[in-house]
């Protein structure tokens, strides 16, 4: 991909509002493009969706970690599997993998990740995670991402404006699960997430720790 560079536009959502348990949890989105540097074309590829979990501030605030998470139905289902609410942190398995090395309370969970097909297997997918990860590193003390193949998860109502790209993105669907779920692991894997052991569908970054892989 010659004369071309890859763009991302992110832009977030906050909620300010009476229910202040909302406003703890801010939602990043990223449009992924392949810019022509000759003919000055965007080409739009993909998308990223982040949840930050701002639970520092929720500390600071004494609000319970447990009430922050449950705003959003998808990020209370993966911070059940990771997280110990009973005690406000993460689970002690995984503190004790990172050496209870942790800098930051706030929890970054990579939602949604998608590329069109044919731009898969180029090196693409690995580029946005690390400009994701230089981008955001400094203000979370972990990166969580659910391995589950997009294609398998439950159908979402797209709005216009979203179709022609989901319909992009899953005019190829590989019919394995296995085969799916297990590509999607070592994609992170080679990156430089981490799988702990007890969380199969979920996989960990920790800033805090020097990684040669995201580099």
């Amino acid at each position: 991909m010659e004369n071309t560079c890859l763009k991302v536009d992110y832009s977030f959502c906050s909620y300010i509002e009476e229910d202040i348990d909302k406003n703890y949890i801010t939602t990043h989105f990223g449009e992924i493009y392949l810019v022509d540097l000759e003919k000055e074309e965007e080409t739009q590829i993909g998308s990223i969706i982040i949840n930050f979990m701002l639970l520092g501030e929720a500390l600071n605030n004494r609000l319970n970690y447990h009430d922050v998470f449950d705003r959003d139905e998808y990020t209370l289902r993966i911070g059940n599997k990771f997280m110990d609410f009973s005690e406000e942190d993460v689970n002690a398995n995984i503190q004790e993998f990172y050496n209870h090395t942790f800098t930051n309370n706030d929890i970054a969970i990579i939602r949604k990740f998608e590329l069109i097909e044919e731009y898969k297997g180029k090196g693409i997918g690995k580029k946005i995670i690390r400009d994701l990860y230089y981008r955001f590193a400094s203000t979370c003390g972990l990166f969580v991402v659910e391995t589950f193949p997009l294609q398998f998860q439950p159908k979402v109502v797209f709005t216009n404006e979203q179709r022609s790209m989901s319909d992009l993105i899953f005019s190829y669907k590989e019919p394995d699960f296995e085969k799916s779920f297990l590509k999607l692991k070592a994609f992170y894997q080679n990156i430089g997430f981490d799988h702990i052991e007890g969380y199969d569908d979920l996989m960990f970054l920790n800033p805090a720790i020097v990684n040669e892989k995201i580099k």
